[in-house]
């Protein structure tokens, strides 16, 4: 998600309707001046510019606070579903970050088993081997013609780094060239963007460097950094709060995803682990 003045359509909608404002989708400098008095106002660096640190705060600050359900997660009613060695880290982190009922386990869960293959993937591939997959995945920014503005996808096919580029590059603290593909996805909950994973290094007072390399190469980085976007950075333990809904799974997977990229089989995952969490 990365909306700035001179962005446009329903993502702006939807964001000039959470700051109250008259829901045009054209975002102008009124708009601007909305977002960094929010930014402002929540601790944000107030640059103006919707990322998903901003946009989970705008989703977070209008949600309802609703009490949050207690509960053991047992860990062992995962067992045969996620691999023993993945599972055996699970305790430890879900304790740090208050993921600390069956119900906030099965929505973090639900969507991290999406981003991440069933925990296979830990770097997010840019290797596609059809145009039509390009287009489908980023249907502003690409289609088969190169027509109305857009990058003719057939240019991009079976090379990541030019693809990364082409998608991230100059874009969410990408400044450098490389940076779109040495900052595409990482980790479990897929961290993307050069500012993204700046924020997660200051957490761990690490290099941004180190830490892009960690958390592509280690399951406990790849779990912290999941925990740490999830619940600290976009506060998501409080909407997962609000029940078993697919509506409550719909929310969450906006704000992790910025749009309902993979809905299906999120919703599909949350009801499995709830369903073993509450056996």
């Amino acid at each position: 998600m990365l909306l700035k003045k001179g962005s446009d359509g329903d993502d702006v909608k939807e964001l000039q309707s959470l700051l109250n404002l008259n829901a045009d989708g054209i975002f102008g400098s009124g708009t601007e001046d909305a977002v960094k008095a929010f930014q402002t106002a929540h601790g944000l660096t107030a640059d103006g510019i919707v990322g998903n640190g901003t946009w989970a705060a705008l989703h977070t600050a209008a949600e309802p606070v609703v009490a949050a359900t207690p509960g053991t997660v047992n860990f062992a009613k995962l067992s045969g579903k996620i691999p023993a060695a993945i599972v055996a880290i699970f305790p430890d982190a879900f304790s740090k970050y208050e993921i600390n009922s069956p119900l906030r386990a099965a929505h973090f869960l639900a969507q991290i088993a999406h981003e991440s293959g069933d925990f296979t993937i830990k770097t997010e591939s840019m290797n596609y081997s059809t145009p039509a997959r390009i287009a489908e995945i980023w249907p502003s920014r690409f289609n088969l013609t190169g027509a109305d503005g857009k990058k003719n996808a057939n240019d991009y096919i079976n090379n990541q780094e030019k693809l990364a580029e082409a998608v991230y590059g100059r874009r969410m603290g990408n400044d450098n060239p490389g940076d779109g593909f040495r900052f595409r996805g990482g980790g479990w909950l897929q961290l993307t963007g050069k500012d993204a994973y700046k924020g997660y290094a200051n957490y761990l007072q690490k290099s941004v460097e180190e830490t892009a390399d960690l958390l592509r190469s280690d399951n406990h980085y790849a779990l912290d950094a999941a925990c740490w976007e999830y619940c600290i950075n976009m506060k998501l333990n409080r909407i997962a709060d609000q029940g078993t809904g697919d509506d409550v799974v719909k929310k969450i997977t906006k704000i992790v995803n910025g749009g309902y990229i993979g809905l299906p089989d999120r919703l599909a995952h949350f009801k499995t682990y709830l369903g073993l969490l509450n056996s």
